[in-house]
């Protein structure tokens, strides 16, 4: 029997390894080939990066609507258009300051 607890404390160790190193989510996902990055391309129908940046292609204005941590606007802002707008917007503020200082690197 599996506690109710235990997906709480799975979710808390996820939550603290972020807080406690932000940096480690964008590492992650702009690491061409890595596991957090095929999965994101994959939960969206694309199988490469360059499949993501043909999808963006001409776009001028791009929406990551419940952003989260920001790790997908990163890799949107990697993939897009140099003269694309890409924002990222949470209703969670604690999810969004990691994320400012991060993305403007990416």
């Amino acid at each position: 029997m599996v506690s109710s607890m235990s997906g709480n404390s799975t979710r808390d160790t996820f939550r603290d390894k972020w807080q406690n190193n932000p940096d480690a989510v964008f590492e992650t996902t702009l690491r061409e080939g890595s596991t957090i990055q095929s999965w994101i391309l994959r939960r969206n129908g694309l199988s490469s990066l360059d499949d993501l940046a043909a999808l963006l292609r001409g776009r001028r204005r791009i929406l990551d609507a419940g952003c989260g941590n920001g790790r997908v606007t990163a890799l949107l802002t990697r993939q897009a258009p140099p003269d694309a707008e890409i924002i990222g917007i949470d209703t969670r503020p604690q999810m969004l300051q990691p994320t400012a200082s991060a993305t403007i690197r990416a």
